[in-house]
């Protein structure tokens, strides 16, 4: 699944202590419209894939959202308990061959706001492979000497100081070999950048990933047997007593306080603050909800595998589904939870981390380090298709007693399922809104590939408003992204496919020339696949003032005590 985190800078301003935020995904996703500015934790794919300017060989599809497992009409106290958006997908781009470290594209603009990250760019490996390209027309007829091959690294590194020093080789010897390595019979400055770019990663061959690796796809995502309880984690395959089910790299959260959200308002100028006259927090994100910690401890640490499906399951309570199945088992230990969490003492650097102290780990987490990992265990044989559990500690488990019992369900009232919007077949037109308008928590979004030129405001030369209302071209449904817009007519072609004029709206964080002189960015016969519903801002159940939340617990029997900073009560 993506979780949500929503006008973070609003609510703790940028001294927030999260190691977390190196793994957040921004920009447009499938939950940018939630609130002002959103980041969004992708798990799995999208946290433990690195980075790699050239190599690059994934990319991520927008999640679906689907608000319907426990719809507003069910009362359930699960509402807002747990992330609707979920099935992130991500694609090869380039064939992927096993071994292979598979990387996704963050953007360049990532690398900016992190100075301490000195890496070559994308250009850099082209202009090598363009450089290699030529030199190593000279290998044949003995023009090269590893003199001159100097001379040359030393004149590029004027120019560009990243290539002689990371990828440029400056011997004879180092350019044939780099030629050497390049795959297949055709060699060109493309192949050739690619055999430079991967002398900058580690390879491993399928021996040390057998020895080394952790399988992650023993659980996978379907709807949990439990009520309320969103999606759960399933056995892909027979895992037996004592084995691993999933393994969970976590990230940290060094001040769980750090998760309330306070009321905001919008200033005069038109953009979102906190309200000055009202300091108390109305809530928490709901990253809480998947994060561990102890009720002595500052600290949360969030994992970053489909761990994070698993659901809760104990013999104190009667949850339902196959929770209630284990418990009815006639031998005690076959019920309850069937996994259970252990430090990963084997992996990562974590055997070194349980030994440091908070302040230690904090300072760490500023230095953009990490090292924790947890290991879901099976405490009995899991058969495929089990739905797997732990147990979050009785603590949690009061927790949530004490909501179902206070809980107030949010109204249904003017309030619809985006999930079954997003299925209506014909839209409406103004003139139909105004006697059937859609529910104030939905919005239409409409897919956009804005040019680079239009958002290089200061150069674009001279425009009127006819320059901006044009036939939708067909690149907009596999590239372009949604924005806010409105649908002004519906229209029949010759083959009786609905087609829509839509207006464009201004996006949060992007400014364009036709925004800024105030002209409508219209775009004729849009198709119904490039139209979708979101929620608007704040309406979605997440944002329910009494959704629950809560973090899971961690056992005091492996909770290092030097991790316990805050008092008993």
């Amino acid at each position: 699944p993506a979780i949500v985190v929503h006008d973070a800078e609003l609510h703790y301003g940028k001294g927030r202590n999260w190691n977390l935020v190196d793994y957040f995904w921004t920009g447009e996703s499938s939950g940018e419209f939630e609130a002002d500015t959103v980041e969004e934790s992708v798990v799995t794919f999208g946290n433990l894939c690195n980075y790699h300017t050239y190599l690059y060989n994934v990319r991520p599809t927008h999640s679906v959202y689907d608000d319907t497992i426990t719809p507003r009409s069910s009362k359930s106290p699960g509402i807002g308990a747990y992330s609707y958006y979920y099935t992130e997908r991500f694609h090869a781009t380039k064939d992927i061959k096993a071994g292979d470290e598979i990387f996704a594209n963050y953007g360049e603009e990532w690398l900016e706001s992190r100075t301490y990250i000195k890496v070559p760019l994308e250009d850099d490996f082209i202009t090598t492979g363009e450089i290699i390209d030529k030199l190593a027309k000279g290998l044949d007829a003995d023009m090269l000497d590893d003199s001159f091959l100097k001379i040359v690294s030393d004149v590029v590194g004027i120019f560009n100081k990243e290539i002689p020093s990371s990828l440029l080789p400056k011997t004879k010897d180092g350019i044939k070999s780099l030629v050497d390595s390049v795959e297949g019979d055709i060699i060109n400055k493309d192949k050739i950048a690619t055999a430079a770019a991967k002398t900058t990663v580690i390879s491993r061959d399928m021996d040390w990933i057998i020895s080394n690796g952790k399988c992650l796809d023993n659980v996978v995502p379907t709807r949990s047997t439990i009520p309320d309880a969103g999606n759960g984690g399933f056995a892909q395959r027979f895992i037996p007593k004592g084995e691993s089910v999933i393994i969970a790299p976590l990230v940290h959260i060094m001040d769980w306080t750090s998760t309330f959200i306070y009321p905001l308002v919008t200033n005069e100028n038109g953009q979102m603050e906190r309200d000055p006259d009202n300091d108390e927090s109305n809530g928490y994100q709901l990253m809480l909800n998947y994060c561990f910690s102890h009720d002595q401890s500052s600290m949360l640490l969030c994992p970053q595998t489909n761990s994070i499906l698993i659901n809760h399951c104990s013999t104190r309570n009667d949850y339902g589904g196959d929770c209630a199945k284990y418990n009815e088992n006639e031998d005690p230990n076959m019920r309850g939870a069937n996994a259970e969490v252990r430090w990963a003492d084997d992996f990562d650097n974590t055997k070194s981390w349980l030994k440091m102290s908070i302040p230690d780990i904090d300072k760490n987490v500023r230095r953009h380090r990490r090292g924790l990992s947890m290991e879901f265990i099976a405490k009995r044989d899991i058969y495929p298709g089990d739905e797997i559990f732990i147990d979050y500690g009785e603590e949690w488990e009061l927790e949530w007693e004490e909501h179902v019992k206070e809980w107030v369900p949010p109204p249904e009232e003017n309030h619809a399922s985006i999930t079954e919007m997003n299925k209506m077949e014909v839209l409406r037109t103004p003139d139909e809104l105004k006697d059937e308008p859609y529910s104030e928590n939905v919005r239409v979004v409409c897919k956009y590939l804005e040019s680079e030129d239009e958002t290089d405001i200061d150069s674009f030369g001279s425009t009127d408003p006819d320059d901006w209302i044009q036939d939708v071209t067909e690149d907009i449904y596999e590239d372009g992204e949604f924005w806010p817009c409105k649908i002004l007519s519906r229209t029949e072609n010759s083959n009786s496919t609905l087609q829509y004029s839509v207006e464009f709206l201004r996006k949060t964080g992007v400014e364009t020339i036709w925004s800024e002189k105030g002209y409508s960015r219209i775009l004729h016969n849009m198709k119904r696949e490039g139209i979708e519903f979101r929620p608007m801002p704040y309406s979605s159940d997440q944002h329910y003032p009494g959704a629950f939340r809560s973090f899971l617990r961690i056992p005091d029997s492996m909770f290092p005590e030097i991790w316990k900073d805050l008092p008993n009560n």
